[in-house]
């Protein structure tokens, strides 16, 4: 709510509580003029506090408002499991759970080949001065190019999870790594033994858990990259 209602917004400081947040959550202190945000981050070894809640009471039939008495109300029990876990991070070696909610750092120099393969793509920046005009500008030098990036390594659904390569090919990049992510969180939570043995991999649910069980995939370009590789290869090798 409050990154809706602050967007587009400049010179602005923002009013919340920060108590109620957990421990290790970046929250917004402010917005220049410039529209810059600047971020804090809660302390990961602050505690938690909540904020009291008003009670509903019914009065003539209708729900009214009472401010609560209590200066601090802890939430209902919920029950909330969580049995499996599983991450990508950023990296040419995957990072563990641990190191990724600290905020390990992924970001690393762009190699020699990739900032060689952008100057190939034939780049234009495009680039706004302060009366607005637009300049396109083509990039040429390997100064000019994007010097730091944190690339995933592509998830091996063949080799290290031994799924079957016809199955693995109509899978654009997203969709590997959520099916890896899936697979791992379900090892993870026992409920599959996840080996490769002679190159098949042991994924298989128990018969009473298969039905009721998925996995939820969303992402805002899927096949893209497929897509752009396909477009190129008919471009690049007609036949």
């Amino acid at each position: 709510d409050l990154r809706e209602s602050t967007h587009g917004v400049k010179g602005h400081t923002p009013v919340q509580a920060v108590d109620s947040l957990f421990p290790g959550t970046y929250y917004l202190i402010g917005i220049d003029d410039k529209h810059r945000r600047r971020y804090a981050r809660k302390p990961l070894s602050a505690s938690v506090s909540y904020s009291p809640l008003p009670v509903i009471a019914a009065v003539a039939g209708s729900p009214v408002a009472v401010t609560s008495t209590s200066d601090k109300v802890k939430p209902a029990n919920v029950e909330v499991l969580v049995t499996g876990v599983a991450a990508g991070t950023p990296e040419t070696v995957s990072l563990g759970l641990t190191e990724l909610l600290e905020g390990v750092n992924c970001i690393e120099p762009a190699s020699l080949e990739a900032k060689q393969a952008m100057i190939a793509k034939n780049i234009v920046q495009l680039k706004k001065d302060k009366s607005g005009a637009i300049r396109r500008i083509p990039v040429k030098n390997l100064e000019e190019v994007v010097q730091l990036s944190a690339p995933m390594k592509p998830a091996d659904l063949v080799g290290d999870f031994g799924l079957p390569k016809s199955l693995v090919e109509g899978m654009d990049t997203a969709s590997a790594s959520a099916v890896a992510a899936g697979l791992k969180a379900l090892q993870q939570a026992g409920l599959v033994a996840g080996t490769v043995e002679n190159g098949w991999g042991n994924w298989r649910l128990p018969d009473a858990m298969a039905a009721s069980t998925g996995v939820l995939f969303a992402a805002s370009f899927p096949a893209l990259d497929s897509c752009v590789k396909e477009v190129s290869r008919s471009h690049t090798d007609p036949a």
